[in-house]
């Protein structure tokens, strides 16, 4: 029997690479039974590369001061790890972290609201 965990068998991609990969908008659900105490669900994004990569995270409508913010609940899920170098790995939470700080810098606030109002309009 292997002495390998599931994160050990994931695709590994450079942190430096990681801006260049095109990931787009696959998928976002509402978590219709958070309804009573908010407005939140998850979305799911991929890349089509050498290989199919994919990033998926949970998010909340945060209505705080007045304005209505997107969020990401939490550390994004992944079927990648990402690497320091070809030969250095992050740990599996330094890995989560570095695609949490990518996902930053995209819009996917908008494509969610834009989702999520085409989609689920009769809820919100």
């Amino acid at each position: 029997m292997s002495s390998h965990n599931l994160f050990d068998l994931l695709p590994r991609i450079e942190v430096d690479d990681l801006a260049n990969l095109d990931f787009k908008h696959l998928d976002t659900v509402l978590d219709e039974s958070c309804f009573e105490n908010r407005i939140s669900g998850y979305t799911e994004w991929i890349c089509d590369s050498d290989q199919v990569l994919s990033i998926g995270w949970h998010w909340y409508l945060d209505a705080m001061a007045g304005k209505i913010a997107y969020r990401m609940d939490g550390l994004p899920y992944s079927n990648m790890w990402i690497m320091k170098s070809s030969t250095q790995a992050y740990t599996e939470q330094e890995s989560l972290k570095k695609l949490s700080d990518i996902i930053a810098t995209w819009d996917w606030e908008k494509q969610i609201e834009l989702y999520t109002k085409k989609n689920y309009a009769h809820h919100l």
